[in-house]
């Protein structure tokens, strides 16, 4: 069949993919384990900056006989919201959730950071696109007049965040893949040393004579393979058991002609035994002849008796009638 003309690998190849398989997956497991920790790490560098932008706006909040408004020089906005990498949006709003200012369509974090609390950063999807977004509670340029804070929320792209995570994952992970070839190289010279032992054994079988039957020497065998040198040398001395009768061809005359005196003493029972049978066979025959001609002459001489007696008794009634 086909599977048994297929080769059987190696095995060296076969210890190589059962120690390679299980470094892959941890390589894999540890790949997403720094991706995380880098996008982590990006976010806590990004999110300083974006709460610096939250304060900032909170200080252009003013006051006025009506309530508090928004005042942003077009200027600043340039420079606090403009980036060449990711967009960013803002919106304040007051106590009571009224807005002040900025973009309507942020909406007002689901769990807003208390009053004096820190501020909390999650993320959201503005405008169909995923953001970071920080909502602090900041103090107003108007504070004197119209004491209080406002809630500021700020949204930014994840552009500056996930090419950051990318670097960091990049500089980790491509080294560790240009090391892999040559961790499979040290592996796979590893491997021939360990095996080693196991080509040396099988060099040694293959040099010995047909009629070497004496055991293998185990100085050197490594434990795993001891108790397969154990059964061979076992199976040697067997063989070689057999070999030694094979040869004494004394002890195998003696043996056969034991064999013929056996078979003839039980042929010779045998024939005793079925003449014993015969003889007791003749006896039993020659004593129911005997017991055979008694009957006869028994039954003859009772025939005649009863004869004289019918003949006697006949006269004997004639006479009377005379």
């Amino acid at each position: 069949s086909a599977s048994m003309g297929r080769p059987e690998p190696r095995l060296q190849s076969k210890l190589l993919v059962w120690l390679l398989g299980p470094l892959l997956v941890l390589l894999v497991l540890d790949t997403a384990l720094t991706y995380w920790a880098a996008l982590n790490f990006s976010n806590r560098a990004h999110d300083r900056s974006l709460l610096e932008i939250a304060r900032e706006v909170g200080l252009h909040v003013r006051g006025d006989g009506v309530g508090r408004h928004l005042d942003i020089p077009p200027a600043a906005e340039r420079v606090l919201l403009i980036d060449e990498d990711d967009r960013l949006a803002y919106r304040v709003s007051a106590e009571d959730g009224t807005l002040i200012g900025g973009d309507a369509q942020i909406a007002r974090p689901a769990a807003a950071p208390r009053k004096g609390a820190d501020p909390v950063f999650y993320g959201a999807v503005h405008h169909g696109v995923p953001v970071r977004m920080t909502a602090a509670w900041v103090p107003t340029g108007a504070s004197e007049r119209l004491p209080g804070n406002v809630l500021v929320q700020v949204a930014e792209t994840r552009n500056k965040r996930n090419a950051l995570a990318s670097r960091i994952l990049s500089g980790v992970t491509l080294p560790q893949f240009a090391v892999i070839p040559l961790a499979v190289l040290l592996v796979w010279i590893g491997l021939g040393r360990g095996i080693e032992p196991l080509n040396r054994l099988g060099r040694l079988i293959r040099r010995r004579l047909p009629t070497d039957l004496s055991p293998i020497p185990t100085a050197g065998v490594p434990e795993e393979v001891k108790p397969v040198v154990y059964a061979f040398n076992d199976m040697m001395a067997r063989l070689e058991q057999i070999a030694q009768a094979q040869l004494q061809p004394g002890h195998a005359r003696m043996r056969r002609r034991q064999l013929i005196r056996q078979a003839q003493a039980t042929r010779a029972l045998d024939v005793e035994q079925q003449a014993d049978r015969l003889g007791d066979a003749v006896l039993a025959l020659g004593r129911l002849q005997r017991v055979g001609r008694r009957h006869d002459v028994l039954d003859r001489f009772g025939l005649g008796q009863v004869q004289q007696c019918e003949a006697r008794a006949h006269h004997g009634a004639h006479v009377g009638l005379e």
